[in-house]
């Protein structure tokens, strides 16, 4: 019975292997760092750039901004960048909701802020948390 096993397992690896070779789909022997995946995106790279639907704005964009900044309306500039597709958001969005949009997509281009030191004074601090004690008595 045990030779009837063995027989059959190594049928079964022989085409399990085959099947690898065939699809491609190799295990691999360790584990792949982040950054050396055919998906990876470096963190404020043209390429997040991209995959976040900016670009940079052209001299001519930031002084449109910067005027309509002035007379105090909304202008699609910020720190640089405006929106690739503002379309992609409805043909009627408002100017406002663009702009908080934009915001949101530019401060995901810088790295995150260490995190909280024991030490108020120290940047990105933030106090611990309440936590009542008279509950569950």
């Amino acid at each position: 019975m045990t030779e009837r096993n063995d027989a059959l397992q190594a049928q079964i690896d022989a085409l399990k292997q085959q099947l690898a070779q065939l699809t491609g789909r190799v295990p691999r022997p360790k584990e792949i760092p982040p950054e050396e995946r055919a998906d990876y995106i470096k963190q404020g790279s043209a390429r997040h750039v991209a995959f976040l639907g900016l670009r940079k704005a052209t001299p001519k964009e930031v002084a449109q901004s910067e005027k309509k900044e002035a007379a105090n309306e909304i202008g699609l500039v910020y720190e640089g960048y405006v929106l690739e597709d503002i379309t992609a958001f409805g043909v009627m969005v408002d100017r406002a909701v663009l702009k908080a949009i934009l915001m949101q997509k530019v401060h995901q281009l810088a790295p995150m802020p260490t995190p909280q030191s024991d030490d108020p004074n120290a940047p990105n601090y933030a106090p611990p948390l309440w936590v009542p004690s008279d509950v569950g008595e």
